[in-house]
């Protein structure tokens, strides 16, 4: 009898922890909010959450249709410090797209930010500081969508 009360009770955690993980888990498309966002680059994002951290792996997130330069460039250190000074103490939320980018440590997942509800890749863009990166903005759709706005 106390064996089929401890493999239920052992069920019952395991559903209960994997209802857990899948609720904290961004899903594609739900935007979060990114709180002390920081940027080693000009085209990525870290959030320190512990749900945007368990998805990208501890790692920096890429944020989609947005190509800055190499940080080893005057160029790169412009842009890292634009979009360092765009999401400073502002609120930023983000959403991950679904897909995955490579990356050094391992594929990063790929998302939309917005920061005061503007779209955080056309500020870069706009500003001169990053160019659209094609691969993840199929159709230019994106880029129409920022150019209507601007």
């Amino acid at each position: 009898m106390h064996a089929g009360k401890l493999i239920l009770l052992s069920a019952s955690l395991t559903l209960a922890t994997a209802a857990a993980a899948s609720q904290t888990r961004p899903q594609p498309g739900e935007w979060r909010t990114c709180t002390k966002p920081r940027h080693y680059d000009g085209d990525n994002i870290r959030c320190d959450d512990p749900d945007w951290r368990h998805l990208a792996h501890g790692h920096g997130m890429r944020i989609a249709a947005l190509d800055a330069p190499e940080l080893d460039t005057p160029a790169g250190k412009r842009a890292r410090d634009a979009i360092r000074a765009m999401t400073f103490h502002k609120p930023v939320q983000c959403a991950w797209n679904g897909t995955w980018a490579p990356g050094w440590s391992g594929p990063r997942p790929v998302v939309d930010c917005r920061v005061q509800g503007a779209d955080l890749a056309c500020m870069m863009v706009r500003a001169r500081k990053a160019r659209w990166w094609p691969r993840f903005d199929p159709g230019g759709h994106r880029r129409a969508a920022c150019r209507k706005v601007s």
